[in-house]
């Protein structure tokens, strides 16, 4: 996400652009004026926000637009997704025609996406917005931003200017929260839209002094293999979308479409949309090979997955993108809708882990020296999971953002230290000839990572709420109620979610409750929440073990070094 790949960008000037995939000789760069970085870093500066400030604002969201969490969480997700399946894609075209002329067109998109997302009148508007238009734009304007600068600036000039350009965006990424939780507590989470609008408007105005280059006519983009790759990755995310709703394999209601309803023999349409994803990212890497045979231009070379690092930074990198994403959608949700923070509250309480990651990712780089950067890659990965754990011990109705700090500190550390090697450590060996095929492999795993962190974490958060309602419900109301019985209810409770906005909802549930429960609804929802909030922290602990799993694959033995290409 945005935080992680803007940090990675300071790193000593070793952001690599993901997805261009022409190189061109260093005496083809330039030196330019500041001007061109200026109006990037802008653009970086607002996609940064993008991927922080509107976390806290969900509730608010909810709210605004008559919809609910699972809704706005299908938004977050389909935003990563969508830059996930088009980036390298996006890239290849800003190669064939020009990237000056792709980056305006990519700037005009994002721009009417976030207007139409600041304007949304329903969650659907926001979606289109938001999630599609705006993801879109993103996923040309990361890639070519970053080709932009490489071919503005030459030597230190351009180490410069990766490391400003990293610097800002990591401010921005640490400022979301708060700016994001100020608007939204005091005047409304559109204004947060509406300031990237502006921003669009004045990058627009600068692009006559963005750098550009010839578009390459003798290339081609490979269409058919961008569809596949993207209808792959749709399928697989939008099936862990779909397990909160229909279960992962008993279905938990029948699927139904424009009214009417699909039999699939009692099971849920996650897996069976999960192996179509699979099966089509089969055919995808089928049809990469026989592009590769035919000596054409594959949209990524898959020789590269076999060199030292590559494969096991990558999935590294990928599960922390994931953890980070589920952390930051389940951690704002759980304060507003369990304790009753507000936005602005929620986006200081995250703080410290923000913090965290800007000083372990620099300060990291700096003890590389004395220490192997796998080593610091697993001793952060442990320290993520003792941050985890942490967490959960002081989870409960009274906790307060005091609690938090340490936790969220550790858990923020963790992950700063782990951005402070894993870029360099994952892409040092590859051959210049194939940094553009490399990088866009590996920012698109980040991206997908980070759409399943929300898809998945997030599920598990709020399934859990509805279960964990129910069974303290009929705890509190000494009621005996069968476990399928209890599951029934939870589900029911769930669509009444769906159909109705939060108060109407409420008014149901005290309804229905015994009069036991009844008068202890409150305490009873804020404990559900609670109980729903550490399954979703055990879900995370699972994905550090298995950031830990992958980086026991890590061979490098001592600090590289990657020069950012000219692409």
């Amino acid at each position: 996400m945005a935080l992680l790949r803007a940090l990675e960008a300071g790193m000593a000037g070793t952001t690599l652009a993901c997805g261009a995939s022409m190189t061109l000789p260093r005496d083809a760069s330039r030196n330019a004026g500041w001007a061109p970085l200026v109006a990037i870093s802008m653009v970086m500066f607002i996609i940064a926000l993008d991927a922080t400030m509107l976390n806290v604002a969900i509730p608010d969201i909810v709210k605004d637009l008559g919809t609910t969490t699972s809704a706005v969480q299908s938004a977050v997700a389909l935003y990563s997704l969508t830059m996930a399946a088009l980036m390298v894609g996006a890239g290849r075209v800003g190669d064939l025609l020009g990237p000056k002329r792709v980056y305006r067109a990519a700037l005009v998109i994002f721009g009417c996406g976030t207007l139409m997302a600041a304007l949304a009148p329903n969650v659907a508007i926001l979606i289109l917005g938001w999630s599609l238009l705006e993801g879109i734009g993103a996923a040309a304007l990361i890639p070519i931003s970053l080709s932009m600068t490489s071919i503005s600036y030459s030597g230190p000039r351009r180490a410069l200017a990766f490391g400003v350009l990293g610097g800002f965006q990591a401010v921005a990424a640490a400022m979301g929260p708060i700016i994001g939780g100020f608007l939204a507590t005091n005047l409304s989470w559109r204004y947060a839209f509406g300031l990237e609008v502006v921003v669009v408007v004045i990058v627009l105005a600068m692009s006559r002094w963005l750098a550009d280059r010839p578009p390459q006519r003798d290339q081609r983009l490979d269409t058919v293999g961008v569809t596949l790759w993207g209808i792959g990755l749709v399928a697989i995310v939008g099936s862990v979308l779909l397990a909160g709703w229909y279960g992962w394999w008993d279905a938990k209601r029948p699927l139904a479409i424009g009214g009417t309803e699909i039999g699939l023999g009692g099971i849920a349409p996650t897996p069976l949309l999960m192996l179509a994803g699979i099966l089509v990212l089969v055919a995808f890497v089928h049809w990469s090979r026989r592009r590769v045979e035919q000596g054409l231009d594959p949209l990524f070379r898959f020789a590269t997955l076999r060199v030292t690092d590559f494969r096991p930074g990558t999935a590294t990198d990928a599960l922390e993108s994931l953890l980070i994403a589920g952390l930051l959608f389940t951690i704002p949700v759980f304060l507003q809708s369990g304790l009753g923070y507000t936005a602005l509250d929620a986006g200081v309480a995250l703080l410290p882990m923000s913090v965290a990651i800007f000083f372990a990712s620099l300060g990291l780089t700096r003890v590389v020296h004395l220490v192997r950067p796998k080593l610091i890659v697993q001793i952060s990965a442990i320290t993520i999971g003792i941050g985890v754990v942490a967490y959960a011990s002081v989870l409960g109705p009274t906790m307060t953002t005091i609690d938090s700090i340490v936790p969220l500190l550790l858990i923020g550390g963790g992950i700063g230290g782990l951005l402070s090697q894993l870029t360099n450590l994952t892409l040092a060996a590859v051959p210049d000839d194939e940094k553009g095929s490399a990088t866009g492999v590996y920012n698109t795993a980040k991206e997908l990572g980070t759409s399943m962190g929300t898809a998945l974490i997030g599920s598990v958060l709020l399934a859990s709420f509805y279960t964990s309602f129910v069974d303290t419900t009929v705890r509190v109301a000494a009621v005996d109620l069968h476990p399928d019985e209890a599951r029934r209810l939870a589900i029911a409770l769930e669509d009444a979610q769906a159909r109705f906005d939060q108060a109407t909802f409420e008014r149901i549930v005290v309804a229905e409750m015994p009069p036991a429960a009844a008068a202890q609804v409150d305490r009873i929802v804020q404990q559900s929440w609670v109980d729903a909030m550490r399954r979703a922290l055990e879900t995370a602990f699972v994905v550090v073990v298995l950031i830990f799993a992958a980086s026991t694959f890590l061979r490098g033995r001592r600090r590289p070094t990657v020069d950012p290409p000219v692409s």
